[in-house]
């Protein structure tokens, strides 16, 4: 594999050519895949892509309520955006803070007592 190949096409290459000789095995025998790095790596990087929108979207929806809720307390829409704006990261960062340390026994488990865990997974907690 070449530095700069794309992995996940370095896979399906793979798992193609581990289908050709699938004819021609003696009856009794199976090719197998012990480990697909291309597919971790893919679903990784989806799974990383997901836990960014819903944290996205739960900041949203986190804001809206605030512009809200300073809208009917009787303030223009420009400065309940702005008022909102300020008010609400620290919560927020609190909320995610608080998962992250509640998640650190999860991470010490993992690192000890699953060592067949791909690299990846640990890197999801600090990552929330």
């Amino acid at each position: 594999m070449q530095p700069s190949e794309n992995v996940v096409a370095t896979g399906e290459r793979l798992s193609r050519r581990m289908d050709e000789p699938s004819g021609v095995i003696p009856v009794g025998m199976e090719l197998t895949q012990i480990y697909n790095q291309p597919i971790e790596v893919d679903k990784s990087v989806r799974g990383f892509v997901v836990s960014v929108g819903q944290a996205v979207a739960i900041v949203i929806i986190v804001l809206i309520d605030e512009i809200d809720q300073q809208i009917e307390e009787g303030k223009e829409g420009f400065s309940a955006i702005l008022d909102a704006t300020v008010s609400r990261p620290r919560p927020v960062m609190l909320a995610a803070a608080t998962t992250v340390l509640g998640l650190m026994p999860l991470l010490h488990f993992i690192a000890h007592a699953l060592p067949d865990i791909p690299p990846m997974e640990p890197a999801r907690i600090p990552g929330l």
